[in-house]
């Protein structure tokens, strides 16, 4: 080897080294950072996949949103304003009559903030940091001839 191109070997080297550190290092820290919710929803009923365009005969993923927007208005009055939008899948749930295996998910994400901390008595701090976050979520048939609404919980496992 020549002993001119030494030098540059060992910076490119000792860049790689960093290069790979620096990644190993972003993913450990995005690993960490990482938030896992549980739901109180039992999930080994269905499979879920996000619905991200329309597919044939069936409506784009705002058109649901909208459709789950106005079912939960008309039956609870529920302003938008703190919730996120609307997340769209799709599921297949397993043991369900036909007309219910194959079901648009339209969820709501509450992002306001929970009451429950505090102080008790002569200055106790009361918090209760891990607190379920509430969701609200439209099941809509494919074929769009009924539409279930129901609340469930996310938790940080």
């Amino acid at each position: 080897m020549n002993p001119s191109t030494v030098p540059s070997v060992v910076v490119a080297l000792d860049r790689a080294k960093k290069i790979i550190a620096a990644i190993v290092f972003l993913g450990l820290a995005a690993h960490a950072v990482a938030q896992d919710y549980v739901s109180s929803e039992d999930t080994s009923r269905f499979r879920e996949q996000p619905y991200a365009a329309a597919e044939p005969g069936m409506l784009p993923p705002s058109a649901y949103i909208e459709m789950a927007k106005k079912a939960i208005h008309e039956k609870s009055k529920v302003t938008f304003l703190h919730f996120s939008d609307g997340i769209v899948t799709r599921r297949f749930y397993r043991n369900a009559p036909p007309a219910d295996r194959d079901i648009i998910c339209v969820q709501f994400v509450y992002q306001g903030s929970l009451s429950g901390g505090g102080l008790i008595g002569p200055g106790f701090v009361y918090s209760r940091a891990d607190q379920p976050t509430p969701v609200i979520q439209a099941l809509i048939r494919k074929d769009r001839s009924k539409i279930y609404l129901k609340t469930i919980h996310y938790k940080h496992r």
